[in-house]
């Protein structure tokens, strides 16, 4: 039978702890981290132009329906807040621009104080000054923190919240009168910032009960003061917004994302891996082998490197493991790790699991374990953990480097530099899933050309989302839209092809709804005009009749669905459709 044990508080002398201190500690992660700053940025902004562009709305009087977003309510209000004790009578004239660096700042600050909330807490925990380096700098390289904490989005402050609330609450020392209820407030600002944090919260409250034993009343105190809280948060937008009844809630939270969740555990699998490295197209290239890919079939050489990382990455994990529950000590860790996992890795299940923050909420609770292992392992352990990070810091480093993302930009400004000329403001350039062009706009915000206010991609359907089933319909009613306005839409050369490059990636058979086939016919049935760029460049979507016809008859068959603006059902009774 397995025993476990309590662990022992460290015990330091008052000179010992003086020594050890601040300066290495601390100094040490938070140098690394600056160093980063200035040699890595960005590689994904996820929603960040998202939020911007809903308070730049606010900020200019426009009704921005999703300011109160359910899974982020409290992240565009901050953003607001923010914005307006910086510019505090009038607005800037680019908005755009300083709310992208309030939101860009935000994180990065936020990033600095998990860094020392970490190294704080596992300075309680342990005594082992090599092992708080080696998780400080595990933690500070990995992908999802190394990347998010310089993008625009809730990802890091809520993480800053949560980690802020197991350092009041994972004391060896009992907590004082207020530690509890400031921890239950954090915990509360976490779940506001990103909902997906809530996941973690049960883990959290209840480590004290694993790691101590006797903090019942902690537990119960801050278990309390966190529902209070956030009852508190989400009761208060509710009562803003209006929401009268159970239908009306519930309406919000679904609103809260479009996307359907794709899920299974094959998915989990390439997220945890993401949370630590990147791995490339691995994703890709494994989906291309299990679904048997007809267009651009692949073998594992393909993606040998890729493997090899995810292999790597499940030996690490698996030797923590097997070391906490081989210390008597140390394997309460392990039994806090999976109190932590069981809801979160629920989820990821459930709703995009591969997705590197995912795993954001685990990440307390995950290199505490971590730093336990450490603690009690040997030398070949610790060379192993060394070769990781080494491993990490290599290929993360590489993918984030800003020349590696300024060679990405060129390759796309090259691409789209023919068409500049021929854009206005009301112009849309159509483009598949996984695009560079539309990444581009997403992912570099600060770029020239994604300030310039001719460039409008719009994805023609993207695959595992609630937009697969009217992807033909909302494409229609927005060519019919933006022609209203005397706009041009131009559509890429790649939807005209029979069959999809590899370096599109595209996956046949990922979202069984939708198939290639279905694109290049649907694509090939119109009028074309002007073409730009050669074979990977656009072409010109010309306003004919027959054109005008095939759109309106699109719309006027689905009049029920949300993807149709009103203004465009107008148009195709014009055309005289019933």
């Amino acid at each position: 039978m397995w025993t476990i044990s309590t662990p022992a508080m460290p015990k330091r002398s008052a000179g010992q702890q003086r020594s050890q201190a601040v300066v290495p500690q601390y100094a040490v992660p938070v140098f690394l981290y600056l160093l980063l700053t200035i040699f890595t940025g960005s590689k994904y902004m996820a929603d960040t132009v998202d939020y911007v562009a809903t308070i730049t709305k606010r900020v200019q009087g426009v009704w921005a329906p999703r300011f109160w977003d359910f899974g982020h309510v409290l992240w565009r209000p901050l953003g607001w807040l923010l914005y307006r004790s910086v510019y505090p009578f009038e607005p800037r004239a680019d908005a755009r621009a300083a709310l992208l660096w309030i939101f860009v700042t935000t994180s990065w600050l936020a990033g600095l104080v998990c860094i020392v909330t970490l190294v704080a807490m596992l300075r309680r925990l342990f005594t082992s000054t090599a092992s708080i380096f080696l998780t400080a700098a595990m933690f500070v390289l990995s992908q999802a923190f190394l990347n998010f904490s310089r993008a625009g989005t809730s990802y890091i402050p809520g993480l800053c919240a949560l980690m802020i609330g197991c350092y009041l609450l994972w004391q060896p020392d009992n907590a004082s009168r207020a530690a509890p209820v400031c921890a239950g407030c954090a915990l509360s600002a976490a779940v506001g910032l990103w909902f997906p944090y809530a996941l973690a919260v049960p883990g959290v409250l209840i480590g004290p009960l694993i790691l101590f034993r006797d903090r019942t009343k902690v537990f119960f105190k801050s278990g309390a003061v966190f529902a209070l809280a956030t009852g508190l948060i989400y009761g208060a937008v509710v009562l803003h917004l209006r929401l009268h009844n159970i239908r009306d809630f519930l309406n919000w939270v679904a609103a809260s994302e479009w996307a359907i969740g794709a899920g299974g555990p094959k998915r989990v699998i390439f997220g945890v891996a993401r949370s630590f490295v990147s791995l490339g197209n691995a994703g890709v290239f494994f989906k291309r082998l299990l679904l048997h890919d007809p267009y651009n079939p692949v073998v594992p050489t393909q993606f040998l490197a890729s493997v090899l990382k995810l292999i790597f990455v499940y030996v690490f994990l698996g030797v923590v493991i097997v070391q906490l529950i081989r210390s008597r000590v140390e394997r309460v860790y392990l039994i806090l790790l999976a109190s932590n996992l069981a809801a979160v890795g629920l989820f990821a299940v459930l709703w995009y699991g591969a997705d590197m923050e995912r795993f954001l909420p685990l990440f307390p609770a995950l290199f505490v374990a971590i730093c336990a292992a450490l603690e009690s392992s040997g030398r070949r352990q610790k060379a192993l953990t060394v070769a990781f990070i080494a491993m990490i810091a290599t290929v993360n480093i590489a993918v984030m480097a800003k020349s590696t993302l300024r060679h990405k930009q060129q390759a796309v400004l090259n691409r789209i530099a023919p068409l500049l000329p021929r854009l206005n403001t009301n112009s849309r350039i159509v483009v598949l899933d996984g695009d560079g062009l539309a990444a581009f706009i997403r992912n570099f915000p600060f770029h020239s050309l994604s300030r310039n206010n001719n460039v409008h991609p719009y994805t023609a359907v993207v695959p595992d989302t609630s937009q697969v089933p009217h992807w033909r319909q909302g494409f229609s009613a927005l060519v019919l839209e933006v022609w209203n306005q005397q706009g041009s839409m131009w559509i890429s050369k790649r939807m005209l092809n029979p069959r999809p490059l590899a370096g599109w990636n595209w996956v046949q058979g990922d979202d069984p709804r939708v198939r290639w086939a279905d694109i290049y016919n649907f694509f090939r049935q119109f009028e074309f005009g002007n073409s730009v760029g050669g074979a990977d460049g656009f072409v010109l979507l010309l306003p004919t009749e027959h054109n005008r016809l095939l759109l309106a008859r699109l719309v006027r068959l689905t009049v029920r669905s949300r993807v149709i603006p009103n203004s465009c059902l107008d148009l195709s009774r014009a055309y005289g459709l019933p």
